[in-house]
């Protein structure tokens, strides 16, 4: 059997490196080239390793967690807040499924109220509940007569409203445009920024 780099043995498999593969060549007797031999299962550096999960894997996998909880600002009118924490339960973008797959069990959730009242209240820009995400899934749920929308269940913290402003210049998330990251009604912050609103929403 031959043994130099490109050639074939004696059995018809390619040999890479000195030492035989997989019987898997190109047309024409050629041996895979080095950058495709990972589709052998085997390079020369060795086995393959894990490929890492995405996101949209975890879509696909609520309960699946890639490096632990993540944090998030939800964005919500204060009358809307307060109805979802005498509830235990949080409502996105005025009932819809989409913003509420993303959370998962043991997730921070932060809401901030630009205005007191939808839709035309005076305008509030603070943060008016935090809390984790409860381990269940998304729900349908009556709104108001004849209109039904999701909820998340959520263990809302016993917390202070508190003003955007006092901490402002403290927050990562607060440095770019963030205005038309929160029109979508949700976001996900780091978790230096969710530490810092926590502390001056709660005394736990």
């Amino acid at each position: 059997m031959e043994t130099r780099a490109g050639a074939r043995n004696d059995r018809g498999s390619c040999v890479v490196g000195a030492r035989p593969v997989h019987a898997l060549c190109l047309s024409g007797g050629r041996p895979v080239p080095p950058e495709s031999q990972h589709l052998l299962g085997r390079t020369r550096q060795g086995p393959i390793p894990p490929r890492r999960a995405t996101r949209a894997a975890v879509a696909q996998h609520p309960g699946r967690r890639v490096t632990g909880p993540r944090h998030w600002i939800g964005v919500v009118s204060r009358d809307h807040v307060r109805k979802g924490v005498a509830g235990g339960f949080a409502m996105l973008n005025h009932g819809k499924l989409g913003p509420l797959t993303a959370l998962t069990p043991g997730d921070g959730l932060i809401f901030y109220s630009p205005k007191a009242s939808y839709p035309d209240g005076p305008p509030l820009k603070a943060f008016t509940a935090i809390g984790t995400v409860r381990d269940s899934q998304p729900y349908k749920a009556e709104m108001a007569p004849g209109r039904t929308g999701f909820r998340r269940d959520i263990d809302w913290w016993k917390a202070t409203e508190t003003l955007l402003a006092p901490l402002g210049d403290r927050l990562e998330f607060t440095r770019s445009n963030w205005g038309l990251v929160a029109r979508r009604g949700l976001f996900e912050i780091n978790a230096a920024d969710f530490q810092t609103i926590r502390d001056a929403m709660t005394t736990e």
